[in-house]
């Protein structure tokens, strides 16, 4: 009996130092008695280390008050379960050990299998930083008992304190009552039909907060195929959710306001396929409105589209902007398209190049009048040219024949005018009178279209001088009304064509004489620079010109007052006519007490 007890003693301790789990024989006086190798292995000190000193020396000092508590029952005579503490190493660190323990009622000691559970307790606290951080949890409901459990986190979604007893009903009532339906739906079809579900709902937190959820579960079923537990996820989406639906009416905005801008505008991906277009777009393109072309490729729509403007499209893609205020596309059908564009990559929230889109303004309309209207402005020069060489060559034409009936009229007088009588000699006198007047005017128009035919070289010109030659041909005409000509400083070098500018001071200064009633007729030429333009005034204190008159006043052949003053009415057109081909203006001031012409040219002219 002997020998078999101390093989038997033998058998246990090899047993003893060889499990994998740390044993251990302790006392209520807090001593360690026994330790297998493996206690020695995990805490890094001597077996005599051990020994030596109270175990509770060991203790976390936060585990401590639990741990005593503990050896208290076991002293009553009551086992210890699954008992978790911390364990000092002799480096200073802590091990988590979860302890099975038991007692002898008459020695008093303590028997206890100890594990290491520092690795499962660390991917614990991990796993559980991951879910708060996702704010994501796990739930399980059992059908039989009714009875709910849930991971910490959810308890934090629901901003309630953890120690609080919620069941499922309670649970449920916590959604928005316009989703409590659905998830009450989802949960009873799970059970009774074994269906899963995957729901984003409104939740209502305990301070009254309202986020969006997302709430999965799935059955579980036991051998015979009976649902015995529904477990699951319960995630606060709520930021995801608002930025999603942010993101979702951003882009409903900006799908109206591309579909209603009064543009040619498309939006397009990377792939050049259409996301959004304007309405405009497709009546522009001659587009069926009952096709839809989103999806599709920009050139499924326009299979016809230039080579190069698809390598244009590629640039963009990769960063370039494309302006082109007029470009041809000759479309297969052999219509022409004329359009301006400008092209541009759009980039998403990484601020990566997401696609292109595209404003185009079709302009074929505006081109093909363009083009009328060049060859009816080339139909009118073309006809003024005629008319001017009509009027050039009419008036010079008939200088010859009005002259001849002017002189034998005159000779007629002469030699017969002792046989003709009052009335004869009368009609001899008007038909003189009136060859005189039809001279002037036929000068006057052939003056006229000379301007216009003639192409005069532009020179600088000393004003002063040029109105002083002005004056010299009106000299008689001057003195003959006795007026007064004041000339203010004038400039010396104005490019401009002498000649012409000319004739406009000698038409001014002789119309400001002509319709001039005053007792001593006055004209007064003043000067500015200003802007880059000469500026001239020519004022008189004349009869000046009626307010009906003043629009009529450079019209060719318009005459105020046709009775009382002679003349062809050519003058003040020819004087508008001069001064618009210097790229300049010509306007009029007049009341009853005269008359101040204006006229300016720009300083640019050159030779």
């Amino acid at each position: 009996m002997e020998a078999s007890t101390a093989q038997d003693l033998g058998t246990f301790e090899k047993f003893f130092h060889l499990a994998n789990d740390m044993l251990c024989v302790a006392g209520t006086d807090g001593y360690f008695k026994i330790l297998n190798n493996r206690f020695v292995e995990k805490l890094g000190f001597t077996n005599d280390e051990l020994l030596a000193i109270p175990f509770t020396d060991l203790v976390h000092p936060e585990d401590l008050k639990n741990t005593l508590s503990e050896i208290e029952k076991l002293s009553k005579g009551l086992d210890t379960v699954n008992f978790v503490n911390r364990f000092r190493c002799k480096n200073n660190e802590y091990l988590y050990f979860q302890w099975n323990s038991t007692s002898d009622k008459k020695t008093g000691e303590l028997f206890a299998v100890a594990r290491d559970i520092t690795e499962d307790r660390r991917l614990q606290s991990l796993l559980s930083d991951s879910q708060s951080a996702a704010k994501i949890g796990g739930w399980e409901l059992d059908i039989k008992t009714g009875e709910t459990f849930w991971t910490p986190q959810i308890y934090e979604i629901y901003g309630v304190d953890k120690d609080k007893y919620i069941d499922v009903e309670i649970g449920i009532s916590q959604y928005h009552v316009d989703d409590r339906s659905i998830i009450e739906q989802a949960v009873t079809l799970s059970i009774n039909e074994k269906k899963p579900f995957d729901l984003k709902l409104r939740f209502i937190r305990a301070n009254k907060e309202v986020i969006w959820v997302r709430s999965k579960g799935k059955p579980i079923t036991n051998e015979l195929g009976e649902v015995i537990k529904v477990k699951g996820i319960f995630q606060d989406i709520n930021e995801e959710e608002e930025n999603r639906r942010e993101l979702q009416v951003k882009q409903q905005n900006l799908e109206s306001l591309i579909t209603h801008t009064p543009a040619s505008v498309a939006m397009f991906d990377n792939e050049m396929r259409y996301m959004y277009h304007s309405k405009r777009w497709i009546k522009d393109y001659n587009l069926n409105e009952e096709d839809s072309i989103i999806g599709k490729t920009h050139y499924d729509v326009f299979p016809d589209i230039p080579k190069r403007w698809k390598n244009d499209h590629q640039r963009v893609l990769n960063g370039n902007v494309y302006l082109n205020p007029l470009d041809h596309w000759q479309r297969e059908d052999g219509s022409d398209v004329y359009l301006n564009y400008e092209l541009r990559p759009w980039y998403n929230h990484n601020n990566e190049i997401g696609g292109a889109i595209f404003f185009t303004q079709v302009i074929t309309p505006y081109i093909e009048a363009q083009k009328n209207l060049e060859e009816k402005v080339l139909q009118l020069k073309q006809s003024n040219i005629d008319l001017e060489q009509f009027a050039f060559a009419a008036s010079h034409d008939l200088q010859e024949p009005l002259r001849m009936i002017g002189n034998f009229t005159e000779l007629l007088k002469i030699q017969y005018s002792d046989k003709l009588d009052a009335t004869a000699k009368q009609y001899i006198d008007t038909t003189i009178q009136s060859s005189k007047k039809m001279s002037e005017l036929i000068h006057s128009l052939l003056k006229y279209a000379k301007v216009n035919r003639t192409q005069s070289e532009i020179v600088a010109a000393d004003i002063q001088l040029l109105i002083n030659e002005q004056m010299n041909l009106l000299l008689e005409f001057i003195g003959t009304r006795n007026a007064e000509i004041i000339v203010h400083d004038m400039p010396k070098n104005v490019f401009c064509v002498k000649d012409q500018i000319g004739m406009v001071f000698y038409n001014l200064i002789h119309n400001g004489l002509k319709f001039n009633n005053s007792v001593k007729p006055k004209i007064e030429i003043a000067y500015n620079f200003n802007n880059d333009k000469h500026n001239f005034v020519v004022s008189d204190n004349g009869i000046g010109i009626d307010d009906d008159d003043v629009d009529d006043i450079f019209k060719a052949f318009y005459r105020l007052d046709k009775q009382k003053f002679e003349g062809s009415g050519i003058g003040l057109a020819l004087c508008k006519n001069i001064i618009e081909r210097h790229n300049g203006k010509i306007t009029i001031d007049s009341n009853k007490q005269g008359t101040s012409f204006k006229f300016n040219f720009p300083n640019n002219l050159k030779k």
